[in-house]
């Protein structure tokens, strides 16, 4: 589990039958955050309190990541993220949100306005996994595999906190000076929780780029993209296409990796909320 003196449990809801975490914290028009693989609220940690200031924010930990349950069999596919968020909204007593999410996330985001097109009225996507974004194909599709990817994912988790570490320095932020050890120590420790090994493996073998594809001419809502213009993961390469897909706005940071929320947060609160601003 989150290591608890970091980022403590909050609020739980009972969602598809599984004990789901989240925090909630302002007044105002329902924003929903949803965290990337191997991310959880925590991730949202430097932005609730500022986004808190015109919204009720929610910030969520998905099936399967921080505090909520890990259930073995289930789907951990983009579509069952969309579903979720669905779910949580109704449970949650909101009939229409903002959403923002980031890489997995962000995926689970898209299908969500396009699906449910009269729950979500704004969009906000952070350096989303997308269809024109096909990095790593190779190491997705080997850690799906159910036991060489789970032997993999496996041996990974024994050395959670140092692998963790290196990942944020040298291939998620930007600026490896940015990371400290209260961000490493948050992500590691849930990685440590046994079940997570097959929560990421279940994860990689439902990877499915082609739903993404199809239901970009569904979004019809407004839509921004933030990206950070050192992203590793998910090219900003892509950016430019998903955003003329969407017909959406676009937000490149300089000296930015894959987590723009927590590097450079202060940018994206005033992007988001100069965004959502003339659209509550």
């Amino acid at each position: 589990m989150p290591h608890e003196r970091l980022w403590p449990p909050e609020s739980f809801l009972s969602v598809q039958g599984h004990q789901f975490h989240y925090r909630v914290q302002g007044n105002g028009p329902a924003l929903i955050l949803v965290h990337g693989l191997a991310g959880y609220s925590f991730s949202w940690r430097r932005n609730l309190e500022e986004l808190a200031r015109r919204f009720r924010v929610y910030a969520l930990d998905l099936v399967g990541a921080g505090y909520s349950d890990r259930p073995r069999d289930y789907p951990y596919s983009f579509s069952a993220v969309a579903l979720q968020i669905t779910e949580f909204a109704r449970a949650a007593g909101e009939r229409e949100i903002f959403l923002a999410g980031h890489s997995l996330g962000g995926a689970g985001a898209l299908l969500c306005a396009a699906r449910f097109p009269e729950l979500v009225r704004g969009l906000v996507l952070l350096a989303p996994v997308n269809p024109f974004s096909r990095q790593r194909r190779f190491l997705i599709r080997l850690g799906g595999m159910p036991v060489l990817g789970h032997l993999i994912l496996h041996t990974g988790r024994l050395f959670a906190q140092p692998l963790t570490g290196f990942v944020l320095r040298h291939r998620l932020y930007g600026d490896p000076k940015r990371v400290d050890r209260d961000t490493i120590a948050g992500y590691a420790h849930p990685l440590e929780v046994f079940a997570s090994v097959e929560v990421l493996r279940r994860t990689f073998a439902a990877w499915d780029l082609d739903s993404l594809h199809a239901a970009l001419p569904l979004i019809k809502q407004p839509a921004l993209l933030i990206w950070g213009d050192r992203d590793r993961t998910v090219s900003p390469d892509s950016a430019p296409l998903l955003a003329a897909a969407l017909r959406a706005q676009l937000e490149i940071i300089p000296g930015c990796g894959h987590l723009p929320a927590e590097e450079a947060p202060e940018v994206v609160n005033r992007l988001i909320l100069q965004f959502l601003r003339n659209r509550q």
